[in-house]
């Protein structure tokens, strides 16, 4: 017999942002990726990231999801928060 085990989760806190970004940079070697970039996501957002090639939309992607860090600043995220990041090629 299969057992199922449900973990439960704390729902998410409608009142406080989901996501906050402050003064983040990211550096490779000698070139800036991302300069001093602030972000706020809070309940009901929908956003966008929009640049041209090289721009740093997937870096700052995926420094949001805690996949890579900042050169500088901070990254706050609600402690039940679930992000998807889908890649592509």
């Amino acid at each position: 017999m299969k057992q199922v085990v449900i973990k439960e989760r704390k729902a998410i806190d409608a009142t406080k942002s989901l996501v906050g970004v402050v003064d983040i940079t990211k550096k490779y070697k000698n070139k800036i990726a991302l300069n001093n970039v602030n972000l706020v996501i809070n309940p009901g957002d929908r956003i966008g990231v929009i640049g041209a090639n090289g721009s740093g939309k997937s870096t700052l992607s995926e420094i949001i999801c805690g996949i890579r860090q900042p050169t500088t600043g901070k990254v706050y995220r609600q402690e039940n928060l679930t992000i998807g990041l889908q890649f592509q090629e």
